[in-house]
């Protein structure tokens, strides 16, 4: 007998459909048009970046240019299919390392690039772009706030393997599909998404472009939608499901989509102040609580505490040698070396430092360790130093993250004073932010072509 039980990806269908016809609260769109801000203004920073070059070269020959219908490499200034720039477009905006962070999930990448891809190719109303926007972080965080920690455990990465079902949701938003087309196109991308988190181990590329295929999956998946196929109705939830597959546990529906356009994640949405991994801000903090009370003192050993999940995650822990930035981007044990040694990381050259005779010196003494009392993204830090005195401090992330529009749009304007010519970025940065509340692709085009 057939389930009259809507599954998951047939609720979350609903409320896609209804979406662009909704009002989302005030603090909901200003939350929006600051993840926009943050993921726009960084990748115009970072745009001469080698991974965003490689993602355009990518795009060029694996799409080509085509003759209508097209959407705007923002790097590069030349045209590709949509879903070519949604892939070349979530990579250049994840450039910096800063990307947003919802959970473990770093969706505004993914879902800014897709909606500007769908609405500059498609011509859909700029109305359509914040509510789609939005649609990826409620739907993607859902699954990630659900099922992260467990597909963690099992290898998986939340941001290709939920990022994926987070585009196709707002790919279906951007194409204003309804109910049944945009369960399906989140079923097709829950059946054909993935993405490993052993690149963090070995140190490899494939985290920069990870979000980028996520995106253009998703993209697809909300195409094959609309063009009338249809995926499984209990591709999240079902026997032979996602989270069945990639969490190893049963997954609840409705539980799953509870308070969907009431209680509104995307508010939850966090920004680095550091562009490293998101689980090493919080030790970057405590270092900096603590150095100060150091000094010049030599140091016997160091203890970080974080949460169990944490302390799980991979890379995390990794004390070197290094080999390549994605290993010290995730280390927490070499951030907050770094952070004792020369300040926070901040740049590129600060992630570079593999073979660092200070640096070496302090991870040889530093350990992380995990503490069942410490909530997610607290962190505990214990310093022993040579003439036997203890340095302790806890940090909470609140104390730390920005949250505010503002703070998001001076972090990136400090990120600009790095470059030559910072009066004219500077000047084509504050026009752009000044677009935000009637964001176009062609305000984000203009100001990537302030060269």
């Amino acid at each position: 007998m057939l389930s009259t039980q809507r599954s998951a990806t047939e609720t979350f269908g609903v409320f896609l459909s209804t979406l662009i016809e909704r009002k989302m609260p005030v603090d909901v769109e200003q939350m929006a048009r600051t993840c926009v801000a943050n993921n726009i203004g960084l990748g115009y920073a970072y745009r001469n970046d080698i991974f965003v070059a490689r993602s355009t070269d990518i795009t060029a020959r694996c799409d080509g240019e085509p003759l209508r219908g097209g959407a705007t490499l923002f790097a590069r200034g030349t045209f590709s299919t949509p879903s070519g720039a949604a892939f070349s477009n979530t990579v250049l905006f994840g450039a910096n390392r800063r990307s947003d962070t919802l959970g473990t999930l770093h969706v505004g990448q993914i879902a800014i690039a897709t909606a500007l891809a769908l609405l500059e190719a498609h011509g859909y109303p700029q109305s359509r772009l914040l509510p789609a926007i939005v649609a990826g972080y409620e739907v993607g965080g859902r699954l990630d706030l659900a099922y992260g920690e467990r597909v963690a455990l099992a290898g998986f990465r939340s941001t290709p393997l939920f990022g994926a079902i987070a585009a196709a949701a707002t790919a279906a938003v951007a194409m204003a599909l309804g109910p049944d087309q945009a369960a399906s196109a989140l079923g097709f991308a829950a059946c054909m998404a993935g993405g490993l988190l052993q690149p963090f181990e070995d140190g490899s590329d494939d985290p920069r472009l990870q979000p980028g295929v996520a995106a253009r999956l998703g993209l697809l998946a909300a195409e094959m939608a609309h063009s009338g196929s249809r995926s499984a109705r209990n591709a999240v939830e079902g026997r032979c499901g996602l989270i069945r597959a990639v969490a190893r546990c049963d997954c609840d529906p409705a539980q799953l989509t509870a308070s969907l356009g009431e209680e509104w994640l995307v508010l939850n949405t966090t920004f680095k102040r550091y562009p490293v991994c998101a689980f090493a801000q919080t030790p970057i903090a405590a270092a900096l609580g603590v150095k100060e009370r150091i000094g010049r003192r030599a140091v016997k050993s160091i203890s970080i505490a974080l949460s169990p999940r944490e302390v799980a995650y991979p890379g995390l822990d990794n004390a070197g040698p290094y080999f390549s930035n994605t290993e010290t981007n995730m280390s927490v044990l070499y951030c907050v070396a770094h952070t004792l040694v020369y300040g926070p990381p901040t740049t590129d050259a600060d992630l570079t430092k593999f073979r660092d005779p200070a640096l070496e010196r302090l991870l040889e003494c530093t350990r992380l360790v995990s503490d069942d009392d410490l909530q997610p993204l607290w962190t505990g830090i214990v310093i022993e130093l040579e003439n036997g005195e203890v340095v302790s401090g806890l940090q909470r992330p609140s104390s730390h993250a920005l949250t505010a529009e503002g703070a998001v749009q001076e972090m990136v304007r400090e990120v600009l004073r790095l470059e030559p010519d910072y009066e004219q970025r500077l000047k084509a940065v504050n026009t752009f932010m000044s677009s935000l509340p009637a964001l176009s692709p062609g305000d984000v085009t203009r100001l990537f072509a302030v060269q």
